[in-house]
């Protein structure tokens, strides 16, 4: 069912339930390719694995999940979540993952990014958002530039991949910079 929560010009972000928990997000998590700068897909992961994670965000009052639906073709293509929500100190950190690789490279992570960091900035009145990558995630590192976060630190070779320790790159955006840029989201 594609109810649109938040609508963008190219995607809408909605709510992710139980079909959505069908064989193409099955394939997202178990492709190497889709999962290789993500902390999941280290191990096999079952439908019953994918559908519990699912129900223990959607009764969670720390972490939402969307589904990420490309509005012409109305398809799931992929998820973006905020995680760790700490509402005393009013942060949180995003996850993003566009599964189908036919829509890779066409700006709609940056812009289902834009989406939910509307969201938690209007809507959560989250003070800051955070994002934590691999450093040789390029893309995701210019994608979330491009969004106003900056990098704030770094854990020194706690990404192994590949046979290869990597950094981990800390960026973050705090509200008051959010604002203060000019906005590229259409809704």
């Amino acid at each position: 069912m594609n109810i649109p929560f938040i609508t963008g010009r190219n995607v809408f972000l909605r709510g992710i339930t139980k079909k959505d928990v069908n064989k193409d997000y099955l394939s997202w998590i178990n492709d190497y390719d889709v999962v290789k700068n993500m902390t999941t897909g280290l191990f096999p992961t079952s439908q019953e694995d994918i559908l519990e994670y699912v129900d223990r965000i959607n009764k969670s009052n720390s972490e939402v999940i969307f589904a990420i639906v490309h509005k012409k073709e109305e398809k799931h293509i992929g998820n973006i979540k905020l995680g760790e929500i700490n509402w005393i100190h009013r942060h949180a950190y995003i996850g993003i993952m566009i599964g189908n690789k036919d829509f890779l490279g066409k700006r709609l992570g940056t812009e289902a990014c834009e989406l939910i960091l509307w969201y938690a900035f209007n809507r959560l009145n989250l003070h800051k958002v955070s994002a934590t990558l691999s450093e040789n995630n390029i893309a995701s590192k210019k994608m979330f530039q491009k969004l106003g976060l900056n990098v704030e630190g770094r854990r020194i070779k706690q990404s192994f991949q590949e046979g290869k320790y990597y950094d981990v790159i800390i960026m973050g955006i705090l509200e008051e910079d959010y604002f203060k840029q000019e906005r590229t989201i259409q809704f």
